[in-house]
């Protein structure tokens, strides 16, 4: 499955990846990349395999496939691209 990093505690630690599924997000954490000394950033695409432990779904075998859009933060990006809302009261 493929998904993209949202957010990672910077050590590779530990970390979420929203899946291609659009199911629950993954969660991983050391151990879970298949490639050792792989450094991964929000906005990372990357393919992995997905386990669910007791409702919980875990990343394993996390490939990275590219690198960040930009390097800043996809929350950002997101918040910058996205639409101004306008609100209106009906009275």
């Amino acid at each position: 499955m493929f998904g993209v990093i949202l957010w990672t505690d910077g050590t590779n630690q530990s970390g979420i990846i929203w899946c291609e599924d659009q199911q629950q997000l993954a969660y991983f954490r050391k151990g879970s990349l298949l490639t050792e000394g792989v450094s991964l950033a929000i906005g990372d695409f990357v393919t992995l395999d997905v386990q669910d432990q007791n409702g919980v779904r875990f990343a394993r075998n996390v490939v990275r496939l590219g690198p960040s859009a930009g390097g800043e933060a996809l929350g950002e990006r997101l918040k910058r691209q996205a639409p101004r809302a306008r609100v209106r009261v009906a009275t």
